[in-house]
């Protein structure tokens, strides 16, 4: 009796720690080799010189970093001056990046919004003793008392998404999408 409650729970426990931890495996080693991309071109060609100097750039940047994929925009006076994208949105199915394929940014965003709240705090565009209902005027009594200084050095006291098991499964295997930003405010 003892061996089957042994061997059952083993059936049932390694299973699961694998799913469980799952993302940490295919973190650290990968699902297969990586390809080597070596013939890869941008999606658009460009014709005038600055644009082809770029399109250059994205080539040598995406041929250092060994990445499925790139894709870039540069944008000027709320238009898009540039943009291009270069290697597979799916390798394994041989689907080229296009200039529509969505990344999942991941933590990107807290890099790119630092440099957004420096460049507003030295234009004084911004005070960090402001707060979220300044800007957010329909966010819940608890979130709207924030400040942007407390929110920038996670300070806030805001949990992450809801329960956290600190398991990499949960930020794995979220797909929550929300509409509008709205909608993202109300499930925190």
């Amino acid at each position: 009796m003892k061996k089957i409650c042994v061997i059952s729970i083993l059936v049932i426990v390694i299973p699961l720690l694998f799913y469980l931890l799952e993302p940490i495996f295919v973190q650290t080693s990968g699902w297969s080799v990586f390809p080597k991309i070596t013939k890869s071109q941008p999606v658009v060609q460009h014709q005038d010189s600055i644009s082809k100097k770029a399109d250059s750039l994205l080539r040598d940047i995406f041929s250092r970093i060994k990445t499925p994929a790139i894709s870039v925009a540069v944008g000027k006076n709320g238009k898009i001056v540039w943009a291009n994208a270069i290697g597979y949105e799916d390798i394994e199915k041989n689907k080229k990046v296009s200039l529509k394929t969505k990344f999942r940014i991941g933590s990107t965003s807290k890099a790119v919004t630092s440099i957004g709240l420096g460049v507003l705090l030295q234009n004084k565009k911004l005070s960090l003793d402001s707060k979220v209902k300044e800007f957010v005027p329909y966010a819940s009594k608890t979130l709207s008392e924030i400040t942007l200084k407390q929110l920038a050095s996670h300070t806030s006291g805001i949990r992450n998404y809801g329960i956290c098991f600190c398991f990499p499964i949960w930020e794995y295997y979220n797909n929550d999408e929300y509409a509008t930003t709205k909608e993202r405010c109300f499930c925190i």
